[in-house]
């Protein structure tokens, strides 16, 4: 009888372990299965970058250095290749007694604000003569005033003279001072005549709301550099040994801006070639 008692328990346990073999339980059915250690994972996707236009702080000291090239003997034909069809956006501040043939007024009666800038460099240029001008049809573009400041912006006025100045120097004059950078375009003989000014000033009047004061006015040339036939964009020459050297920044401009300094308002816009 205890024999046969133990017969029949054994049958009973071996199909429970069996079916404890074969099916999960509840809980372990909706578990996902385990990821093989050996599959990478995917990369997570590169965006494109977007390179950023060269600022008056980049082509001053871009400048710099190449006119310290041109005096220790130096060559920088593959940092010039570098900047060859970079971008850039290059802002000039109308200062009041600013060199460049730049006029800024107010009108406090009218409330008229007035701004006019003239390209000063062209062909005739003896700068521009002395790095090829006289290869191209013609030559416009613009010598920066205060060319060692590295924002836009105005030095302080000079303080007013005294009585006492004025009538020891009655007609004294203020000498402009020697320019050393410029940017400037080189018009190939088959570029379109229509991208040139030809001496037209680049001319805005806007008349400012009750309340609103003036506002600082920025030249913004905006454009790409190119280098000249002997490969070089940023091109030096060196007329004197105690002085530095005057350098010319070889551009094409794709759009001429005048803005207000503070809030970026724009008062005027011309394409360029």
């Amino acid at each position: 009888m205890m024999r046969r008692l133990l017969v029949l328990t054994a049958g009973a346990v071996l199909p429970a372990l069996a079916g404890c073999g074969t099916q999960p339980s509840g809980g372990d059915a909706n578990q996902a299965a385990p990821v093989p250690a050996n599959v990478a994972e995917p990369a997570p996707a590169v965006l494109p970058t977007v390179e950023q236009p060269l600022t008056r702080r980049d082509l001053i000291l871009a400048a710099m250095e190449a006119a310290s090239d041109l005096i220790a003997g130096v060559d920088d034909g593959s940092r010039q290749q570098q900047l060859d069809g970079r971008s850039f956006s290059f802002r000039i501040r109308l200062c009041e007694g600013a060199p460049s043939r730049s006029r800024l007024t107010f009108d406090p009666d009218e409330r008229v604000l007035r701004a006019s800038v003239t390209p000063d460099l062209d062909a005739e240029d003896p700068v521009a003569n002395a790095i090829g001008a006289s290869r191209f049809e013609a030559v416009e573009g613009f010598w920066v005033p205060h060319p060692w400041l590295l924002r836009a912006a105005c030095p302080p006025a000079p303080p007013a003279e005294t009585e006492d100045e004025e009538a020891v120097s009655p007609t004294r004059e203020v000498e402009s001072p020697r320019p050393t950078l410029g940017l400037a375009q080189f018009f190939a003989p088959d570029t379109d005549r229509s991208a040139r000014r030809e001496g037209r000033p680049f001319t805005v009047t806007r008349r400012l709301d009750e309340g609103s004061p003036p506002e600082s006015v920025d030249l913004v040339l905006r454009g790409r550099l190119t280098r000249l036939p002997e490969g070089k964009v940023i091109n030096c020459i060196a007329t004197a040994p105690l002085l530095p050297p005057q350098c010319i920044i070889s551009v094409r401009f794709d759009s001429v801006r005048l803005e207000q300094s503070e809030n970026g308002e724009l008062l005027g816009e011309w394409s360029g070639a």
